[in-house]
């Protein structure tokens, strides 16, 4: 049974989780699974997860992107990097 979006704009998500809570979620075992202490990353990653969730949950679409840009972690297609402050044209 494929589920259908019921808004054109819903994120995609998998079981309970949108694509971003649940790379968090991935990577949190992934490191898990490398330091042989794979219980404790994944309730972790799923505690993160639940506050990335509730977050989004308060704020606009793109929140955590725009966080994410200026704090210099995810560069946005277009834009200089945050740190440059003041332009000339």
């Amino acid at each position: 049974m494929t589920r259908i979006p019921r808004y054109i704009d819903d994120p995609p998500t998998i079981l309970f989780w949108d694509v971003d809570e649940l790379a968090v979620i991935c990577i949190c075992m992934a490191v898990g699974i490398i330091t042989g202490k794979l219980t404790q990353f994944i309730v972790g990653g799923l505690i993160v997860s639940k506050l990335i969730g509730k977050v989004k949950k308060d704020k606009s679409d793109g929140y955590l992107q725009h966080i994410l840009y200026w704090l210099g972690i995810m560069p946005l297609k277009g834009l200089p990097p945050s740190y440059k402050r003041s332009f000339i044209e």
